[in-house]
């Protein structure tokens, strides 16, 4: 007998996208006058339909109407475990109280529906009546034999005789209303539309897989080329995982650690991190092996490496799923890192005037002027779409960077690209170039980019083309430097403008993340803000809001390089792919071969008392301490906020670092230094700071929590 998983997996892998809600409960199931069954749920929703199947039962007026049961045809490409389960066993049954399931191979079933597509399919069947089911462990052949004949022998319904079904509604532990079956039905070539709902209680969601219609296949065939994400975050990570990394590492304990990995990486990360010191250990991620470098030599291994031998930029291109995602070839040219890495930031000087106008223009719409009255703002969101103007005022300029539709845009890109990667990844190879294209994102993040942003590449390239790459006159922003870099195809504009929305991708939500983890630190620990205020206060008096006044403030700097070590953004750093085909070899003579990925520990790390005194407690001032007592200014940079080294690995380490760190830098200092002059802040529900959210190895601050902001008097409103 197969196991049960493998049964799962393909029938439930392809559920369409955005149909499954999640929570719904039944309280009530009572039969109505017009034949049709009425369910209360727990939240006092009603919903009437016209089948309910339970775990191991059916209550049904349509009992009639659809006596042969309900089947259908799956793509055995669905699961190679399948596939090999069927050349072993050839018929599957399974039976409950009232209920039989089984499948078996098909040989040339849905010629006529598939356009003559020469592919093997097995066939599926599941009825609701059997009169004295036998044991699973003692089936008979006469048993399997005369429930086989007894479909052999029945009649097809007409369409008015069995009903009609529109839908499959399967609950608890999650909601499918309303598939839209008859856009399946077209893509068979078939007349028919069918009708109605079917409800499935309990382990009858996943013993029936999402196919309502008698004797067709009406949904799975379209719906095998779109993920499902939603059941795969209860149950789908265990089973998906299991049969994935069985298939192609022979280790079925991988789904259990993926799933843990997903719930607690943050635990999984620390418990190797002290288990094995100076070696590498490996824990199981969506689907592959992570390999997590432990250890100051294996990271200076890393770090040494050339970029021939391991990649940041390809390893994030997988884990983001570029080439479906954002494509425009920035998973194949990434220009745009010379570009971040010196013009960026070379420019932050000439630009701070900018910067300061956007950053106190955003914060007065933020935060309208009230010299005595609170105003409470969601705190991520909030300086979320600051950082969003602020970092637009250096791309794109006035008036582009206050137009809210584009900043939306911006924002909402990272969001839309981390869920389509998410759901790429988790489905199977083969069918990742079909999901891919279906899911993403690209061409609703195109439009809009072309309406926003065509009209100034078109000038500036006409520009260009008459003048040269660098005319009298040309904006200084990040349009123009994508435009002197690219070469060939990089220079038509669907491509400017993906690079564009790249850009914000890589700068915004990262910048916003630190800027809010910093300003709830400076809440929670009021002990520093006289400190700073003074320090900001003396140096803004002196020289103005500039790129070398905000360099000088190194007491804010050392704040908020120990708010990024206790917590960050992450749980681990400086991922890397292994790109050499010979693999790559540490120092202590580990070997991993091509296509391995690596990253090293990094909350645990930040934490480990043999590099930080007190590694739990928050020492706003530690890296100004420290660098205070250096005789050199050389050995004193080693401690500011953008210098990483073998125990502060934030921005990574090496020739790979974080490019924009100093941007970066730049905006959250700039930003935190107006609003300490310039506000009082404060909690609004609490006094503690708000606990942080790990979301696998994401570590992201409060999304719910709200800080209040009262304008002061201050001296430098300039």
């Amino acid at each position: 007998m197969v196991p049960t998983a493998i049964v799962q997996e393909p029938l439930l892998l392809y559920l369409p996208q955005g149909d499954v809600e999640w929570g719904k409960r039944v309280r009530s199931l009572d039969e109505m006058e017009d034949d049709k069954m009425e369910l209360v749920y727990e939240d006092g929703t009603e919903e009437r339909v016209d089948l309910v199947i339970g775990a191991d039962r059916v209550k049904s007026i349509a009992r009639k109407s659809l006596c042969a049961g309900i089947g259908g045809f799956l793509p055995l490409i669905a699961s190679k475990a399948l596939q090999d389960s069927l050349e072993a066993e050839g018929v599957t049954m399974t039976f409950g109280q009232l209920c039989f399931f089984g499948y078996s191979t098909c040989s040339t079933l849905l010629r006529h529906l598939t356009h003559n597509v020469q592919a093997p399919f097995i066939q599926w069947r599941s009825t609701y009546e059997y009169t004295n089911p036998p044991d699973k462990n003692s089936v008979e052949v006469a048993d399997i034999k005369a429930q086989l004949e007894r479909h052999a022998d029945e009649e097809t319904s007409t369409e008015e005789e069995r009903g009609v079904i529109t839908g499959l509604l399967i609950l608890p532990p999650y909601v499918t209303p309303r598939l839209q079956i008859d856009r399946a039905s077209r893509a068979f070539g078939s007349k028919s539309m069918i009708g109605g709902c079917i409800v499935l209680l309990g382990n009858a969601a996943y013993a029936m897989p999402p196919d309502s219609d008698q004797d067709s296949s009406s949904l799975l065939a379209t719906s095998l080329l779109r993920a499902a994400t939603a059941y795969e975050k209860l149950r789908m990570p265990r089973v998906h995982h299991i049969l994935d990394f069985a298939k192609h590492n022979g280790d079925a304990k991988i789904g259990v650690g993926a799933l843990r990995y997903i719930t607690n990486a943050q635990r999984m990360l620390s418990e190797g991190y002290y288990k094995y010191p100076n070696a590498l250990f490996k824990v199981s991620a969506i689907g592959r092996w992570e390999f997590i470098a432990n250890g100051p030599q294996l990271v200076e291994d890393i770090r040494r490496a050339g970029d021939d031998e391991l990649s940041f930029h390809l390893a994030a291109s997988d884990n983001m799923q570029y080439q479906y995602t954002t494509k425009s070839g920035v998973h194949e040219n990434p220009y745009h890192l010379k570009i971040v890495r010196t013009t960026l930031s070379s420019c932050l000087g000439p630009l701070c005037g900018e910067i300061h106008d956007e950053i106190t223009d955003s914060l007065g719409l933020l935060l309208p002027a009230k010299e005595t009255d609170w105003n409470t703002v969601p705190a991520l969101k909030g300086m979320t779409e600051l950082i969003a103007r602020v970092t637009n005022r250096v791309f794109v300029g006035l008036p582009l960077c206050q137009n809210k539709e584009y900043i939306e845009l911006c924002i909402s890109f990272t969001t839309r690209i981390v869920i389509a990667a998410e759901i790429i990844n988790k489905t199977p190879t083969l069918l990742q170039p079909l999901v891919g294209r279906l899911i993403s994102p690209y061409r609703r993040h195109l439009k809009l980019g072309l309406k926003h942003l065509e009209p100034i590449i078109l000038d500036r390239l006409q520009m260009v083309n008459k003048y040269g790459k660098s005319w009298n006159g040309q904006p200084n922003d990040m349009i123009s430097w994508l435009i002197e870099e690219a070469q060939g195809d990089q220079l038509e504009p669907k491509n400017l403008i993906m690079r564009m929305l790249f850009m914000n991708f890589a700068a915004i939500h990262t910048t916003s993340i630190t800027l809010t983890h910093a300003l709830f630190d400076l809440i929670a620990h009021p002990e520093y803000l006289e400190e700073l205020r003074n320090e900001a206060q003396m140096i803004v008096d002196d020289d103005g809001w500039t790129k070398t006044s905000i360099s000088k403030m190194y007491k804010l700097d050392s704040f908020l390089r120990e708010s990024m070590r206790v917590s960050g953004l992450s749980g681990i750093s400086m991922m890397r792919k292994v790109i050499n085909h010979k693999g790559f070899t540490f120092s202590n003579g580990t070997h991993l071969p091509y296509g391995s990925f690596i990253s090293t520990p990094l909350n645990a790390l930040h934490h480990d008392e043999a590099y930080y005194t007190e590694p739990q407690s928050f020492d706003g001032f530690r890296s100004f301490k420290i660098a205070e007592a250096m005789d050199n200014e050389e050995d004193r940079v080693k401690f500011l906020f953008t210098s990483p080294s073998l125990q502060y690995l934030p921005f990574g380490l090496g020739r790979q670092a974080c490019p924009g760190r100093f941007f970066a830098s730049h905006e959250i200092k700039h930003t935190l230094a107006w609003i300490i002059l310039n506000y009082d802040i404060q909690f609004k529900d609490s006094f503690n700071r708000p606990a942080n959210q790990w979301f696998g190895i994401a570590c992201v601050p409060n999304m719910h929590a709200h800080v209040m902001f009262r304008k002061r008097e201050a001296k430098c409103l300039q």
